[in-house]
């Protein structure tokens, strides 16, 4: 079933592909992405990500946002996205029960609080009321600093 419905999106003009995957979210993105070469290229598109990133998080839609994730050890919506919302996932060997949560990455000694950056939204009735982007963590301890002291 899978395969019949992957060789019908192969013979569809890749705009219109790219149209049908700008309405999904980002697992089933993700997912159409590991499917073939042909829709992982589609699916790798940025315009998506980008979309999906700021319909989830609309301060990535503020200028700032946008050229720090650019810029940033991300390069790129689709590794923002998947950074930020990393999946679940079910280690072969384990009981069926059992879930194993990717390892979060080592921090990094140079990095100091104010090397920091925070996008926040505020909602109010499933409806953004503020999005704002915030250097640092305001009077945060930086923990490599007072080791050294």
């Amino acid at each position: 079933m899978m395969e019949r419905l992957i060789c019908h999106l192969q013979s569809i003009n890749g705009d219109l592909v790219t149209d049908i995957l700008s309405r999904v979210d980002g697992s089933a993105l993700a997912s159409v992405a590991s499917t073939c070469s042909e829709l992982r290229g589609i699916a790798r598109d940025q315009g998506l990500w980008k979309r999906l990133c700021h319909s989830r998080w609309p301060s990535t839609a503020l200028e700032e946002a946008e050229h720090l994730i650019s810029g940033s050890i991300h390069g790129c919506f689709d590794k923002f996205y998947s950074d930020a919302c990393q999946l679940v996932l079910y280690d072969e060997v384990a009981s069926a029960n059992s879930l194993k949560l990717p390892e979060c990455a080592e921090l990094n000694p140079g990095t100091s609080p104010s090397d920091l950056l925070s996008l926040i939204d505020v909602y109010s009735k499933n409806r953004c009321v503020f999005s704002r982007i915030l250097d640092g963590i305001p009077e945060a301890v930086d923990i490599f600093q007072a080791w050294t002291c």
